[in-house]
């Protein structure tokens, strides 16, 4: 999107002599752009190489907001070219907030988890499914960026960890946010209830196992969950969600198993192609969720696979991955 686009959609929704400071951006190719106008505030979000992210964006935001749940208000939009100007929720992350005030951990995580038992009592939206298909598809990312191997050489692992999928607990699919992690979790304490809670960051939203986000949000890439929050979290949500800890604990480690695979190639990705070498420091947190989901018994032929075909995220592996990558 040009500049004079992005000036045309400021100016129609009386934005365009707003006060404009870039922010930084994430993971992805969205771009940010904060606005000023007085004491009122926007964001304008950008995904010009995709427009597709912009309408799945404004799609999902309804599915929230007919769910009881908080997105961003949409102020205007240009769909065709990929931009939303949106509410801006401000900066108190629930990542930030709880490091800030430790005594805020237990409330804010409470109310994330209290989000994704809301997203359970309602049914499934018509979004595409993440499957075991799906997921040992994103897996593989590892082993193309994170581990420099072709499709012939992930094809055990990728069987393995298909099959162990195939095998979940059973459970009423979810809509699934994907990205639900404390820095995709804004603080709105003048709101009430779960509008607490300011959702952002969903565009890529599917239909899955509810513990898919769940483990999104325990095995945080970007920071620690105490063990003891983790338990917390996992009673609160299986007894909400008429699970059995046992099962929970399961489908947690299948699905984390997978979450942390994708991660891996994911980060190495942006590190290689992408110009973001910061990710890499986060390797070795993803790799130790990784080896706790694989000591379940239910993913012992996905350990044998991923110990025989991916390296540990040594030193010396991970400054490996600044070069670019065989395979952009």
């Amino acid at each position: 999107m040009s500049d004079t686009a992005e000036m045309d959609l400021l100016r129609a929704a009386g934005w365009g002599d707003a006060e404009q400071s870039p922010m930084e951006g994430d993971a992805s190719t969205k771009a940010f752009l904060r606005l000023r106008r007085g004491a009122e505030r926007a964001i304008l979000m950008t995904s010009p190489a995709d427009p597709s992210v912009a309408v799945n964006f404004a799609h999902v935001a309804g599915l929230l907001r007919d769910r009881g749940l908080r997105p961003p208000r949409i102020l205007s939009a240009d769909l065709t070219r990929g931009a939303l100007l949106i509410e801006d929720f401000g900066d108190r992350v629930f990542a930030r907030q709880i490091a800030n005030t430790p005594a805020l951990a237990q409330p804010l995580s409470d109310l994330a988890i209290d989000v994704l038992l809301r997203l359970g009592q309602h049914p499934a939206p018509d979004l595409a499914h993440f499957d075991a298909e799906t997921a040992a598809d994103q897996a593989e990312l590892a082993a193309t960026f994170y581990a420099d191997l072709d499709a012939a050489r992930y094809a055990p692992l990728r069987a393995a960890l298909k099959a162990a999928l195939e095998d979940a607990p059973p459970a009423e699919p979810v809509l699934m946010l994907r990205d639900y992690h404390a820095e995709n979790i804004i603080h709105l304490p003048e709101n009430p209830g779960l509008a607490r809670a300011g959702l952002i960051d969903f565009q890529d939203a599917m239909v899955a196992h509810p513990a898919y986000d769940l483990v999104s949000f325990l095995q945080d890439a970007r920071r620690d969950v105490p063990p003891d929050m983790v338990a917390r979290q996992i009673r609160r949500f299986a007894e909400g969600a008429g699970m059995t800890e046992a099962e929970l604990a399961h489908a947690l480690a299948l699905f984390g198993t997978a979450r942390a695979l994708r991660i891996l190639g994911v980060f190495a990705r942006l590190a290689r192609a992408g110009g973001k070498p910061k990710y890499l420091a986060l390797m070795p947190r993803v790799w130790g969720h990784l080896e706790r989901n694989l000591a379940h018994p239910a993913l012992a032929q996905v350990a044998h696979e991923v110990r025989a075909l991916l390296p540990r995220p040594s030193p010396d592996h991970l400054e490996s991955l600044r070069s670019p990558c065989p395979t952009p």
